[in-house]
């Protein structure tokens, strides 16, 4: 009865009921049964309000609109919530810096780009949570009215970047516009500047300010720094160092159910924009969320990568980026500017303490050995074995003739094989591919004794599936007649690996069409001049760009745009040999290199080909034909240039001048 008793007591208290807390610790004082504070914990913690939702907030990069559609799903569907969080979305306004607000403790988390990675270095305290979009939305928005042809015409003349723009900046310098030749003034966010001609270009999302100028009917020209090789980040979700350690817990939560969120958002676009109409924002039209939503599937790849990837060598990339371009030194570390989600706050979770833990209570049986009983000594090894068994990653024991001694649960996990169908066996007898062999049977040569060594491999599992292995190893000193053994821990990182190598090829890869983009073509471009000039061969360098090709864009809409490119390229390709590269240079501009072309007749032969090919109509999904042309610049090496720099002017030259003279055509550098 004295639980009840203390009930009553309870009920005297004057002032506001106590917390949970208060009353356990009133009961313990008054000496209350166990089972009756535990039972009163669990109503306190049953009869909890909705207030006791941690409160925590997000700055957002700008105002309200599908850029943003990933926190709202999180917010509408409750995953915030069943998260215990509650959470303030903060629109940005006009010329606030965002990152500072975060940094300055005005918010939680925040919405940034790859500059991220510039203040980390500058020694700002920001931590990455997590990618939304694998490429960067920032672009230059420019008329195409003739006064600007290309990139290199912007230097000397206004232009509005908003801030914490690098990769813009940086994409600039990469075309070889020096920073003294640019003229960067304040940004209006005011699409109306642009078309009056008070600025040559502006910065701005490409999910966003093209839909303006479409509807107006402006004819625009749209620079991206993925065509010059500069590919970033965008939209990175971050806190600080600070927020981290004082909140894993709420970190973790805010992160995966905001990732939650895009995922649902980017499955169900139309279900987001009625929301964002109904409940947050009403400043663009259905259509132009519409819009926003499918650039943002092509900049987010949900398809191919899960939202929120991010890869350590792809930061570095950007890394190396910003060192060529004098923006940062190259002395920067990446250790604490990543998110690691699995890390649970505790070191326990680390894969290497759990080898370090082996191996600690591998001496401390040893030294048990000369002071405690047998009995004793059993019980410890008994405890050894449950660790080994139940760690959260495989791992296995091999003694000197490469016989399995010990699999964990984990390991049977990983590669198939039940304990029993191991023990004492080689492990080339069945883990082992060909090919890998003589490196693991060096494996007591490599390692040397209290180091631990990590190296990749593939393995065979059970189902006869090969899966690449990344291998931590430390071999233990041979005691009281045991030889010496190796205990190896293995993390099947085959799905991360192939996922990297995708991302790779996707830096290189236009992803709308597939063919090299610009990057990739001028590495090769190089290459090739170089086996040219050693074998006295001539090249072509033909510049190909689409006549009318945003009337199609205008009238039929993006996707039609996105199917006449794909059967362009198709077209342009079955002009070509298979050894001539083809790569997509800009929006409606490709390049085309020959090698070893011989003489003037067949490279003049190609030309035509392209230009007759692109010239007839072009069915479309949706019914009906697309017609557009082509005009095409030609410049050989050596003739017109020894370098790539020489030749691509020469070709730009010679297309624009079949622009002028009624396009449809072709023409060689003069």
């Amino acid at each position: 009865m004295a639980g009840l008793q203390n009930w009553r007591t309870l009920a005297t208290i004057p002032g506001p009921m106590p917390s949970g807390i208060e009353i356990g610790e009133l009961m313990i004082k008054h000496r209350t049964p166990g089972w009756a504070v535990g039972g009163c914990l669990l109503l306190c913690l049953l009869a909890s309000p909705a207030s006791a939702l941690q409160k925590v907030s997000l700055q957002l990069k700008w105002k309200h609109q599908f850029q943003f559609a990933g926190y709202y799903a999180a917010i509408e569907h409750g995953y915030y919530r069943a998260a215990g969080l509650e959470v303030e979305l903060l629109p940005a306004q006009q010329g606030q810096d965002t990152v500072a607000a975060v940094i300055d403790g005005k918010a939680d988390f925040g919405v940034g780009t790859s500059d991220l990675l510039l203040l980390r270095q500058r020694g700002e305290p920001v931590v990455v949570l997590g990618v939304v979009m694998q490429h960067s939305p920032l672009g230059l928005l420019a008329l195409r009215n003739g006064s600007v042809r290309n990139i290199h015409d912007l230097a000397d003349r206004p232009l509005m970047v908003e801030p914490n723009s690098a990769e813009l900046l940086g994409f600039l310098a990469n075309e070889g516009i020096a920073s003294e030749r640019l003229k960067i003034v304040p940004h209006s966010f005011d699409t109306n500047d642009l078309i009056s001609g008070k600025v040559a270009a502006m910065s701005v999302y490409v999910t966003d300010e093209p839909f303006v100028l479409q509807r107006a009917g402006v004819n625009y020209q749209l620079f991206e720094p993925s065509v010059g090789g500069i590919d970033f980040y965008g939209d990175n979700l971050f806190t600080t160092e600070q927020r981290v350690a004082q909140s894993p817990e709420v970190v973790a939560a805010f992160r995966e159910a905001s990732l939650k969120g895009w995922r649902y958002a980017m499955s169900h676009p139309e279900e987001m924009v009625q929301l964002i109409l109904s409940k947050y924002s009403t400043r663009h039209s259905a259509e132009h969320l519409r819009f926003e939503a499918a650039e943002m599937q092509r900049l987010m790849r949900p398809d191919l990568v899960d939202v929120g990837y991010m890869s350590e060598g792809r930061w570095q990339h950007i890394a190396s980026v910003y060192r060529e371009l004098g923006m940062m030194p190259g002395n920067l570390k990446l250790e604490g500017f990543l998110y690691d989600p699995n890390e649970r706050g505790s070191l326990i979770w680390q894969p290497w303490v759990w080898v370090w833990l082996l191996l600690s209570a591998i001496a401390l049986l040893l030294a048990l050995a000369f002071f405690r009983l047998s009995r004793r000594l059993a019980s410890s090894e008994a405890w050894l074995q449950m660790l080994f068994d139940h760690a959260p990653t495989a791992l296995v024991q091999i003694d000197e003739g490469g016989r399995v001694v010990g699999w964990s649960h984990q390991a049977q996990q990983t590669f198939g094989w039940r304990r029993d169908e191991v023990l004492g066996r080689s492990i080339n007898d069945f883990m082992v591919p060909p090919e890998e062999i003589q490196a693991v049977g060096n494996l007591f040569n490599l390692l040397e004794q209290r180091s631990v060594q990590q190296h990749e491999n593939w393995n065979l599992t059970k189902s006869g599936r090969k899966i690449l292995c990344d291998w931590r190893n430390v071999v233990l000193p041979a005691v009281r007649g045991r030889g010496r053994m190796v205990v190896s821990m293995a993390i099947d990182i085959t799905d991360r690996k192939r996922m990297e190598n995708r991302l790779k090829e996707l830096v290189h890869t236009d992803l709308l069409t597939g063919v090299a983009n610009r990057t990739l073509f001028y590495d090769q471009f190089e290459r090739t001049i170089k086996l040219a000039a050693r074998r006295r061969a001539r090249l072509a360098l033909m510049f190909v760009d689409l006549d009318d090709f945003k009337a199609v864009n205008d009238r039929f809409g993006h996707e039609s745009g996105d199917s006449v490119l794909q059967v362009t390229v198709a077209r342009i390709r079955g002009c070509i040999r298979s050894t001539d590269i083809l790569a997509r240079h800009g929006g409606d501009e490709f390049v085309v290199l020959l090698e070893d072309c011989g003489d003037m007749a067949t490279i003049t032969d190609i030309a035509d080909k392209i230009v007759q090919s692109v010239t007839r109509p072009i069915p479309l999904p949706s019914g009906g034909d697309a017609q557009i042309g082509a005009s095409v610049g030609v410049s050989l090496y050596p003739d017109h240039g020894e370098d790539c720099d020489a030749l691509t002017r020469s070709a730009d030259r010679a297309m624009y001048l079949v622009k002028e003279t009624g396009k449809k055509g072709y023409r060689i550098a003069e």
